[in-house]
């Protein structure tokens, strides 16, 4: 009989027993990491521009992850770089996209995040009526934004554009 509850796992428990170690089964709750801390960064200039304009009926589609190809700036050393794609969630059209190389620490380089989702959609002078991710991490950053832009940010199950657009851009460059 299954007596687990949700959130609850089992796991194997060392305690001292006699100077020996005993090992014993236990259910443990796995507790949810917080959000990290992120100093967010902005170009105040191109926010100020979002807001001034009416809101689109863009429903924009975000996500980030790392590239399997690695890239090579002029003299220095080969990197992996992060993708920042942005898409038109009901054609699933690249409408912006941003490499991004490594930071010192995830959390600088997820700093830099909203920064080029308000950057393309300044040069697009597209303000959109909503933001889609998948990613947790993702809404969290970009929940200022959503804020600013009164732009709803929702947290989907899946993108299907997104992830065809993705697919494709991977395939092209040579990744999984």
């Amino acid at each position: 009989e299954d007596d687990t509850v949700e959130g609850e796992y089992l796991t194997r428990v060392a305690r001292e027993e006699n100077g020996t170690l005993v090992w014993e089964d236990q259910l443990l709750p796995v507790v949810e990491p917080e959000l990290p801390q992120v100093q967010i960064m902005m170009d105040m200039n191109a926010l100020t521009h979002l807001k001034s304009l009416p809101p689109s009926r863009l429903a924009l589609e975000v996500d980030f992850f790392p590239m399997p190809t690695p890239v090579q700036d002029k003299g220095g050393r080969p990197y992996f770089p992060y993708m920042l794609l942005m898409v038109e969630g009901s054609q699933g059209m690249i409408i912006g996209f941003a490499m991004m190389p490594p930071a010192e620490t995830k959390e600088i380089l997820w700093g830099q995040i909203p920064l080029e989702v308000v950057s393309k959609l300044a040069e697009l002078g597209a303000r959109p009526h909503e933001i889609r991710v998948v990613s947790e991490l993702l809404a969290h950053l970009l929940e200022p934004v959503g804020r600013e832009l009164s732009c709803p940010i929702k947290l989907m199950e899946q993108l299907p554009g997104l992830e065809d657009a993705r697919d494709g851009l991977l395939q092209f460059s040579g990744g999984w």
